[in-house]
């Protein structure tokens, strides 16, 4: 509160000076300017007057001062604010030739009489022969910044007073800040999915979230003040030793990272279930430890759901394992079928024997697809990248599908486009099946009319 005060002090110091020291430097500095250049303008006429009477202009008075005057005349013409200049004409003696005015205004001295003067030599055949000097009065500028300076301690007496209360209103709203963050935090806190615990450096139990209260079936109000170990008790998972206070171990070591720990919780009722604990120290602007936080995880989900995508896993693998060994006799006898299909058979053998290889071959489809499946679930399916004719792929599908359906009202075709290439580099297996699919599913869903396979290329 001190510094405060003293800032405020200093403040409405500053804000009293800065508008009329301000207004006195700049309109001072900006006086000078005009004398200097308004100066420089009027000599060049006395100038001239010297170069035509360069033997006789001491005498010449009366014409001197009529010079003077209407010099003043065109100055106020000439410049925005007209001000009450005096000037004067004088020789290397000091003597006084003429001036515009007949008494001097101004005083010696500048504090009892605030003016600028401003003297240019007059010269002829470059030597000087006398002295034109310009007085301005400052009465108006003293007037104006002694105004701003009354002006400036109102201002500042309004700043200090504000600023005075300032600080309270502050306080009050700090502190209605921290109770609503307070709050919020409470809210937050009652929210999260994990329980969340807090103690002072003693180690008593200040907060339970409501997660926390369900994990270890105590409520909030009955264990404020408690040692955390009366109701926090957790063993090893492999020993089922009784493990060490967290908050000691925390105020002896004072983490920068949480202290994560898997353990057995024993909750009020003597359930156990798995968690996951992670301890951080509460530290103030010093550093010192004046509270801790403990968060818990109930692992119990996690783990059984680990536990189920192993099953998977597992399930997925011999999944792949036992198709592969399906496949291997069922490509025998697909062998033996052809084999058989060569040798000197009646039309009735050789329609059983087509039949059975159809079958063969929609039962080793059948068997790719439940192992590709199987490949997708354990990660393991990879992709060829090998060169195979689009065309003879579209055809053997559209032909295997077409004498499926001769008993139904449908035909099947296909139409390649020309352009189509006869080659292309890519996993004709995983085609063949993406094209069975879509026409089996076809089929399935036209009762009659035509199911048409168009291929084209979209680019070269």
């Amino acid at each position: 509160m001190r510094t405060t005060s003293r800032l405020t002090t200093v403040l409405a110091i500053i804000l009293t000076l800065i508008f009329p020291i301000s207004y006195l430097v700049l309109t001072y500095e900006l006086n000078h300017a005009e004398v200097e250049t308004e100066g420089g303008l009027n000599v060049i006429n006395i100038q001239q007057f010297i170069d035509h009477h360069p033997d006789s202009w001491q005498r010449e008075s009366s014409k001197l001062k009529s010079l003077l005057v209407e010099i003043t005349a065109v100055s106020h013409d000439h410049f925005l604010v007209n001000h009450d200049n005096f000037l004067r004409i004088e020789n290397m003696q000091r003597n006084v030739i003429a001036q515009n005015q007949e008494n001097h205004p101004l005083h010696p001295s500048p504090f009892l009489s605030p003016h600028i003067t401003h003297s240019i030599d007059l010269q002829r055949n470059n030597t000087v022969v006398g002295k034109f000097t310009i007085f301005r009065k400052l009465d108006n500028l003293v007037r104006n910044t002694l105004l701003l300076g009354l002006l400036g301690m109102f201002f500042g007496g309004i700043a200090f007073f504000v600023l005075q209360v300032y600080p309270l209103r502050v306080l009050r709203r700090t502190i209605e800040n921290l109770e609503n963050e307070k709050e919020r935090a409470e809210v937050t806190l009652h929210c999260i999915g994990d329980a969340v615990m807090t103690t002072n450096a003693e180690g008593l139990i200040e907060y339970l979230n409501t997660t926390a209260e369900q994990m270890l079936g105590w409520h909030n109000t009955e264990v404020f003040g408690l040692p955390l170990m009366e109701i926090f008790k957790q063993v090893d998972e492999k020993s089922g030793e009784p493990l060490s206070d967290p908050v000691q171990q925390v105020i002896r070591e004072n983490p920068s990272a949480p202290l994560e720990k898997h353990a057995i919780l024993i909750k009020k009722n003597g359930q156990q279930i798995p968690i996951k604990s992670s301890v951080m120290p509460i530290c103030n602007k010093a550093g010192e430890v004046i509270g801790v936080m403990l968060g818990l995880h109930d692992e119990s989900q996690a783990r059984a759901l680990g536990a189920a995508e192993d099953a998977d896993v597992t399930k997925s693998e011999f999944l792949a394992n036992i198709s592969h060994e399906i496949r291997t006799p069922l490509n025998g006898v697909l062998g033996m079928l052809q084999l058989m299909n060569l040798t000197e058979l009646s039309a009735e053998q050789r329609e059983y024997i087509g039949v059975a290889h159809r079958s063969g071959e929609s039962l080793m489809i059948l068997l790719n697809n439940l192992l590709d499946f199987s490949k997708i679930e354990a990660g393991r399916l990879e992709l060829e990248s090998i060169e195979f004719d689009p065309r003879q792929l579209v055809e053997d599908v559209v032909a295997l599908h077409a004498s499926l359906v001769r008993n139904k009202d449908l035909n099947v075709k296909c139409l390649i486009g020309t352009i189509v290439p006869e080659r292309l580099r890519g996993d004709p297996t995983r085609l063949r099946q993406v094209l069975e699919n879509l026409v089996a599913n076809a089929i399935k869903f036209t009762e009659r009319g035509e199911v048409l396979v168009q291929v084209g290329l979209l680019v070269e």
